[in-house]
């Protein structure tokens, strides 16, 4: 048995006074609280347990809190695994280099805004964006700079994009933004969003001469049946139409 520690300065100590404010029986009972440890940095806390009783004998200094305790290092083993798991998700499917989502994240989670999407019979607009002339930018100013656009581009397409909107980045200088409930109307008009800010990030990066650097946008609505990869493509293939009637003539 631990040794008895302090009284508690006070109910709101473990409760939120909200709490105690629709209860407040628990101001005459008892508590248990016990710190979580990392058990693999024992001096680290993680958590509290915090448990409370109307009855003031229910958590006092004469009863055993053996169970408590284990039940304790338990709970924090089991929280710090979750932890673990979850940080190591996230750092699986975030890209690197931009902190956006990444391939492995959209095919993730594509998929069911696709199997909804179905089911309620609403549309799905996705956008393929690829940056134009990227490669001239990382040839001319080298790819420390380079990496800086991908950054803000990625940035300047997050500050856009809706709040249900899934944006990745796919790879090198491609990029795509799923939108669900959204058709052709709303895939334009994010597409000129992205156009916009992609033209604001070359000109706070003097990109705007030569090399140059703009975006062309694909839009390829969701038809019943596809899967994630299908659309990537059918959006990739408008791209490529959009990127050559963007080249000038000669």
């Amino acid at each position: 048995m631990s040794a008895p520690l302090p009284p508690c300065p006070g109910p709101t100590f473990f409760s939120n006074p909200a709490v105690l404010a629709a209860q407040p029986q628990l101001r005459e009972g008892s508590c248990f609280i016990a710190p979580l440890a990392d058990k693999y940095q024992p001096k680290r806390r993680i958590g509290v347990l915090a448990m409370a009783d109307t009855d003031a004998g229910r958590y006092c200094a004469e009863k055993g809190t053996d169970f408590l305790e284990h039940f304790c290092e338990v709970l924090a083993g089991d929280l710090l695994h979750v932890k673990i798991h979850e940080e190591l998700t996230r750092q699986r499917e975030s890209d690197e280099l931009t902190g956006i989502p990444n391939r492995a994240y959209l095919r993730r989670h594509g998929p069911p805004l696709l199997h909804l999407a179905e089911r309620r019979g609403s549309p799905v607009a996705m956008l393929f964006c690829d940056l134009d002339r990227f490669k001239a930018v990382n040839d001319t100013f080298g790819h420390e700079t380079g990496d800086a656009v991908l950054r803000d581009v990625a940035r300047a397409m997050a500050g856009r994009v809706r709040t249900y909107d899934l944006l990745a980045r796919l790879g090198g200088d491609e990029f795509v933004v799923l939108m669900p409930d959204a058709g052709d109307a709303e895939g334009a008009v994010m597409a000129e969003r992205i156009r916009h800010c992609v033209a604001e990030v070359a000109g706070d990066r003097n990109l705007s001469g030569v090399p140059g650097l703009s975006v062309s946008v694909g839009l390829a609505l969701f038809t019943p049946g596809q899967d994630i990869d299908d659309l990537v493509r059918a959006a990739d293939a408008a791209m490529y139409v959009d990127k050559r009637n963007d080249i000038p003539s000669p």
